[in-house]
């Protein structure tokens, strides 16, 4: 988390909105509780715990960290995400805002926004 933050923070960066380093981190304690809860699908032990972890936190960290900042920017964030977080498969070479994490497949994954949308 934080070389992405400190990335966000740096003048390499912008926001959209302006955000405190809290929000981004309470954004990301909301979304992780929601990912690992059986509403959103998680099913305790069909997935090695550990793993869906994994999974559950780097959605979490996408979605608050890395869509604070301006779109303009969502390609190199993509990029400081990717080299900090080793412990996911990350699909092709898209933006790491361009994927879901799937919950119904057989092993935690992300996968493409486009396979929902058509």
């Amino acid at each position: 988390m934080e070389g992405a933050l400190k990335f966000i923070r740096s003048s390499k960066c912008s926001e959209a909105i302006e955000t405190a380093d809290l929000q981004l981190v309470v954004s990301l304690c909301n979304i992780f509780e929601v990912v690992c809860s059986e509403s959103f699908g998680y099913k305790p032990g069909k997935f090695d715990k550990k793993k869906y972890i994994g999974y559950a936190f780097t959605f979490a960290f996408i979605w608050s960290f890395c869509v604070s900042a301006n779109s303009r920017h969502h390609e190199q964030l993509s990029h400081v995400c990717k080299g900090l977080i080793e412990n996911v498969m990350w699909p092709n070479n898209d933006d790491v805002q361009c994927f879901f994490l799937d919950v119904q497949s057989e092993i935690p994954s992300f996968v493409h926004w486009s396979t929902r949308l058509t």
